[in-house]
């Protein structure tokens, strides 16, 4: 039966003929349950067989959704997941909750939710950068010493204005074991990123914005004009907007690499499995 992701979602009725994208976990251990965050990042040999296990039982449970609803019209297989869960995401109708429940090995199916943007001009809405550093401590953060230098956060939102100086390339002193073009090279096959876009890793922008990506049109647009706000760049500004002279706006982590991960589609909102 259906698990809904929020109590909210208990009183949401769907249609049989609905087209909805679920979420199918499988009974298999991921990945962050099994070893460190530094031993996935340094990819050992035990990491290594470990995702080619979990892969081939990703594949093996998508072999059998396929056989099951291979003839479903709008039928669309799509992300997959190791890290934290183990599964993958398929788009089809309501109907066939049931269906996909059955199959062998899996754990649970669950509908998607899908995160609306913020609309413009509510009050309790607007973004209000000029205090919103210190409205969270960032001042206070600041001024002991602490920068974010080695550290790298992904921004998970409406993309961001790249070219903003306050995400101006940072200095090589505050380059600390930083993710590079070439560190994403070796993994971009792996990436979900790397499976929808073309085979060329154009996701570097410079040193602070190491890596950006849509993760709905499967490029490396990630304006704010695309999703029609510019919500993520006031977010990222929060977390890491760079130290400038004479600029009193300054991040929580004005050192730290920024993760550009835009998840939101053109004039609507963030489906969970992105």
């Amino acid at each position: 039966s259906l698990e809904p992701f929020s109590t909210i979602a208990k009183d949401f009725v769907y249609e049989k003929d609905e087209v909805v994208t679920f979420v199918v976990s499988l009974d298999e251990t991921p990945l962050l349950k099994s070893f460190t965050a530094d031993e996935i990042g340094q990819q050992t040999e035990a990491v290594r067989q470990h995702t080619a296990a979990l892969e081939a039982a990703i594949a093996a449970v998508q072999a059998l959704a396929q056989e099951a609803l291979g003839e479903t019209e709008g039928f669309e297989m799509g992300f997959t997941y190791t890290m934290g869960t183990v599964g993958f995401s398929v788009t089809t109708t309501f109907g066939n909750l049931e269906v996909l429940e059955a199959l062998e090995g899996v754990k649970s199916v669950y509908v998607a939710p899908v995160f609306d943007v913020p609309v413009n001009g509510e009050e309790s809405l607007n973004a209000l950068t000029s205090n919103s550093s210190s409205m969270i401590g960032a001042d206070v953060a600041n001024k002991t010493g602490y920068t974010g230098r080695g550290m790298r956060i992904a921004i998970l939102d409406t993309g961001i204005t790249v070219d903003h100086p306050s995400f101006a390339a940072l200095p090589d002193e505050a380059l600390v074991d930083p993710m590079t073009r070439d560190s994403v090279d070796k993994i971009w096959s792996e990436l979900n990123a790397g499976k929808m876009a073309t085979k060329f890793n154009l996701s570097y922008y410079n040193s602070k914005i190491p890596f950006i990506f849509n993760y709905t049109s499967g490029d490396f647009n990630v304006a704010n004009s695309f999703a029609g706000s510019d919500h993520g760049t006031h977010v990222a500004g929060i977390a890491a907007a760079n130290r400038i002279e004479g600029v009193d706006v300054v991040g929580m982590a004005p050192e730290a690499q920024l993760v550009v991960m835009q998840g939101f589609q053109q004039g609507g909102g963030a489906a969970w499995p992105t």
